[in-house]
């Protein structure tokens, strides 16, 4: 599935308009990101990926260069959660976007 969802970002985008694509993540410095890290690695390879830490070691930032047919796309995945201190839900109502189906159940 990972490598389907890298595939389509990396290669999606590659038609964009802009050569500079921001994918917002919400709580990138979790668990995501090692996912999203280790998909772009193991897809493009670890010279076309670079990485923004804080000093907990989570990440800030995701950057990848996509190069396809001479055309270099760079895709970078920015934590929201960080940028933006609000729930995923209300976030996805102040963008007024879809965002989940239901609601997660803290207790």
């Amino acid at each position: 599935m990972w490598k389907q969802v890298i595939d389509y970002l990396c290669f999606e985008y590659i038609h964009a308009p802009t050569r500079n694509n921001v994918i917002f993540v919400h709580n990138l410095g979790g668990f995501d990101g090692d996912f999203i890290l280790k998909g772009l690695i193991l897809r493009l390879g670890k010279d076309a990926v670079e990485t923004m830490m804080d000093k907990e070691q989570k990440f800030i930032m995701i950057t990848a260069i996509v190069e396809r047919a001479g055309v270099k796309v760079n895709l970078v995945f920015k934590d929201s959660k960080r940028l933006f201190n609000f729930s995923l839900e209300d976030l996805c109502k102040n963008f007024q976007v879809p965002g989940k189906i239901s609601k997660y159940n803290t207790d």
